[in-house]
């Protein structure tokens, strides 16, 4: 029929796991090549963020931020959204002059730090390294990359790596940074607890 506005509401929340990515995959080509505007609601950040070219994500009837899948997960506007939209490590940190103090180093920061606050540090952008600052707590493998939890340096830290497990629990590391500027949340910020959806 080409309607103008089409909207998909959780369509593939029935399917298992490979037929989901396949359905997906087409539809997102079928959705382009028809050049239909359509509003996709899910419960699933993977999901929003393939399909999405603008994502919104709504609590409780109102958008709390809306931009590409790269705006939302690089630059969330608070802790709860950091949390919420992936994996998010937040750091506690200091003032410094050359951005954040923590405790495994000095990150940039995107806006400067005024005294104490939390500094949102992504999985993926942590390494371990050689060292004797902290203890792997937990790894499990995931055949595509490997998860760290990391004790010791403060609140557990989450570390991905696109390799095979190089550590096992028990082992003394260190961790270095390898992102770009981060995101500063002032220390205290109250955050909304209630569901969430992307569209």
């Amino acid at each position: 029929p080409q309607p103008d506005l089409l909207l998909l509401d959780e369509p593939f929340s029935s399917l298992d796991a490979e037929l989901r990515v396949r359905v997906r995959a087409d539809l997102v080509r079928l959705l382009d090549d028809l050049r239909i505007t359509t509003i996709f609601v899910t419960h699933d950040q993977e999901e929003a963020f393939v399909v999405g070219e603008q994502v919104a994500v709504m609590n409780g009837g109102r958008i709390l931020q809306q931009g590409t899948p790269t705006e939302l997960y690089e630059n969330p506007i608070t802790e709860w959204l950091a949390r919420f939209v992936g994996e998010a490590n937040l750091v506690p940190a200091d003032s410094h002059r050359d951005g954040a103090r923590t405790a495994f180093g000095v990150l940039p920061t995107q806006q400067p730090l005024v005294a104490q606050g939390l500094v949102l540090v992504r999985p993926e952008y942590l390494t371990l390294v050689a060292g004797d600052d902290a203890t792997v707590g937990a790894v499990e493998f995931y055949g595509h990359d490997t998860s760290y939890q990391v004790d010791g340096l403060g609140p557990p830290l989450m570390v991905r790596e696109l390799c095979a497990p190089r550590h096992r629990v028990g082992d003394r590391v260190g961790v270095a940074y390898a992102g770009g500027p981060a995101v500063v949340y002032p220390m205290g910020e109250s955050a909304l607890e209630t569901d969430a959806a992307l569209a």
